[in-house]
């Protein structure tokens, strides 16, 4: 009994240290997002990056005086989009002279190495023009789009100016349009994008089009994650999803699910099987979410959270499930935009 006792001790004083040792953030690694704002009636973009370990966040580039800023879907005011990374230090954001002419706006892709390299200026490089790839484009929405693991293919979607002739674009690095995705039903639109990690394949997260600031029920399509290989996309798994991120491992994908009525705050994250498209495991967020980042260990995934008027970052654990809030976000307001994740030294 005496031997018992002693055990549930040891296990009693070692169980904090293991906890605690968990919720460690990963060191090395850091997260970049855009900050838009209102600055004297114009439009502002400062990119940051945010040290997970310290929860510090420094800007690395700010958009010139007169000009162009990073955005994303502003019809549904978020940043869905606009900004994205590719490691190890890759951030490809969409730059647009925002405040001209709309017909001006969001034509052109841009890519900043974080750090940079000796070769390359601080500023981000323009590496694709959108006007091939957009056809039928609405230029009052930054595209929503994702960069193959090879950096030379990018996955952009089309609205086109019918339900019909809504597709995603496989555009390669000289604009030219290498295949174009038909959506598979109409009344679709894409929600979020990510690639495989061998470039193979496309998750495509597609919701039910809202009619515009109208009540009442979307029209009636199949919504969920689908996968988009050399055919036809096909579904995946049935659901209500606001985000994606291929992973943990290569054959799994995280998507947060969106159960109930829109206006509920919670979401779920479900972990799915790409062999089988049943759910490996869930848990839960605490609000809208509108971008999601698997670190590159698959132990943490990084989540923006819209709650209560507010933009908020998160860490959540692989396995456990639970999150903790980064607190160093700079509190100069404006929305905020998800990137990814990117390491501190080059190697």
């Amino acid at each position: 009994m005496r031997s018992h006792l002693v055990l549930l001790v040891a296990l009693s004083l070692c169980a904090p240290r293991v906890c605690a040792a968990a919720a460690e953030p990963p060191r090395g690694l850091a997260l970049v997002y855009a900050l838009t704002r209102e600055d004297g009636g114009r439009a502002v973009t400062t990119l940051y990056l945010h040290d997970v370990a310290s929860d510090q966040a420094r800007p690395i580039y700010r958009d010139p005086a007169e000009g162009a800023r990073a955005l994303g879907q502003a019809e549904r005011d978020d940043l869905l989009g606009a900004v994205r990374t590719l490691p190890p230090g890759r951030v490809y954001l969409v730059l647009g002279a925002a405040n001209a002419a709309p017909a001006e706006a969001h034509k052109a892709i841009h890519r900043l190495s974080v750090p940079p390299e000796p070769d390359e200026p601080a500023a981000p490089k323009r590496v694709l023009s959108l006007d091939a790839a957009a056809a039928g484009w609405r230029w009052g929405r930054a595209p929503l789009f994702a960069v193959a693991p090879d950096g030379r293919r990018f996955a952009i979607a089309r609205p086109g100016v019918s339900a019909a002739q809504a597709a995603i674009s496989i555009v390669g690095a000289d604009g030219a349009e290498q295949r174009a995705i038909p959506l598979p039903a109409e009344g679709l639109e894409v929600r979020d994008l990510a690639w495989s990690p061998d470039g193979a394949t496309l998750c495509c997260a597609l919701l039910p089009k809202t009619n515009g600031d109208s009540p009442g029920e979307p029209p009636l399509a199949r919504a969920g994650l689908y996968l988009a290989g050399a055919g036809a996309p096909r579904l995946l798994y049935p659901c209500y999803p606001e985000a994606v991120a291929w992973g943990p491992g290569a054959d799994e994908i995280t998507a947060v699910v969106r159960s109930g009525e829109p206006s509920a705050a919670a979401r779920v994250a479900h972990v799915v099987s790409v062999r089988s498209g049943e759910q490996i495991r869930e848990f839960s967020l605490r609000g809208p979410t509108g971008a999601i980042a698997h670190s590159p260990d698959g132990r943490w995934l990084a989540a923006h959270i819209r709650l209560e008027g507010e933009d908020q970052l998160w860490l959540h654990h692989r396995t456990e499930g639970w999150g903790t809030r980064l607190k160093g976000v700079p509190p100069e307001g404006g929305r905020l935009a998800l990137a990814g994740w990117v390491a501190l030294e080059r190697r």
